[in-house]
């Protein structure tokens, strides 16, 4: 198969050295054919979707940590969960992913690293920080971390999906 591409190959390169005017039109020609692949390759990936929505604990919010989906085509994706138990994750493949949740141990007040970030705009939450009262802490039952032994999964579909999750110790 491959020599006789390479035959191919050979036999269009003579043919364009021929002529002048041959030789350009085939260049181009050729181009076309290669543009119109890559946009065409590039217009093949896989659908992709946003999985939003509120993760309580005994019904009320749990104050931070992250959401994490195990996607059926092994893509691990994961978002944050803000202060108000909100989170969203990004770019998450069509199909089941199971899910886990975990919490985030609380960093005294002098780890914390002062950050100038740029206002996000139509994408994730921006991570949730405990204030200095660490008595809004929740410890998760440790089931919740496990994909496995979580008993979440969320269903992905469509572009926007939103889920709530009311979890219970």
């Amino acid at each position: 198969m491959a020599g006789t591409i390479a035959t191919i190959i050979q036999e269009k390169s003579h043919k364009m050295k021929t002529s002048g005017s041959e030789t350009v039109t085939a260049r181009v020609h050729c181009l076309g054919i290669l543009s119109i692949f890559c946009f065409a390759a590039a217009g093949c990936s896989a659908p992709v979707a946003t999985v939003e929505g509120q993760v309580r604990l005994g019904g009320q919010p749990l104050p931070g940590g992250s959401i994490i989906l195990f996607c059926e085509d092994g893509q691990i994706v994961r978002g944050m969960i803000d202060q108000q138990g909100h989170y969203q994750v990004v770019n998450v493949p069509y199909g089941t992913a199971r899910v886990a949740i975990q919490v985030h141990w609380p960093q005294p007040e002098g780890l914390y690293l002062s950050q100038q970030l740029p206002p996000v705009i139509e994408g994730p939450v921006t991570p949730g920080r405990l204030p200095p009262n660490l008595s809004r802490f929740v410890s998760l039952p440790p089931r919740y971390s496990i994909p496995e032994e979580s008993g979440l999964s969320v269903q992905v579909g469509r572009k926007m999906v939103h889920c709530d999750w009311d979890l219970s110790f």
